[in-house]
């Protein structure tokens, strides 16, 4: 597993985290494979996200790459928040999440870069695809040069 319970309780004190999350700290088991899979759709198109989502927590030394699981965690803290008193969250946890999906959009616009494995395109045509430019939101596809919709 990529996450482990103390990578949580070490973003909190203790008396807080189990005063503020109580039961719905239970759930982070549940919440990490959604968080997971929303963190590698941003990056997934420039770095091979399954061998970094692979390594194990107990691992030692850890090899898990720490900006990219400061990303996970703040998207995980966030999301426990919001399952027990989604109208009480933290304003701080609110803006790490913020920053979270900033921070994931640069990556997925190439200008901000990770020091993990690069995606390995098998075919020129594959890297030629990718290279297009092309966003997706919702079934619109929108180019850079918004030529047609």
């Amino acid at each position: 597993m990529y996450v482990k319970l103390q990578d949580i309780q070490a973003r909190f004190k203790e008396p807080y985290l189990s005063e503020q999350l109580g039961t719905e700290l239970t759930q982070w088991q549940v919440l990490l494979p959604i968080i997971i899979e929303r963190v590698s759709a941003y990056t997934r198109h420039w770095y091979d996200m399954t061998t970094e989502f692979a390594k194990d927590c107990e691992a030692s030394p850890d090899t898990r790459n720490q900006f990219i699981l400061s990303i996970v965690l703040d998207l995980l803290i966030y999301d426990l928040h919001k399952s027990g008193t989604p109208r009480n969250v933290p304003s701080i946890w609110v803006e790490s999440k913020e920053e979270a999906y900033r921070t994931l959009l640069d990556i997925q616009k190439g200008r901000l870069t990770l020091e993990l494995p690069t995606k390995v395109f098998e075919t020129e045509t594959d890297e030629q695809s990718f290279s297009g430019q092309t966003e997706t939101w919702g079934s619109m596809n929108i180019s850079d040069d918004y030529g047609s919709f």
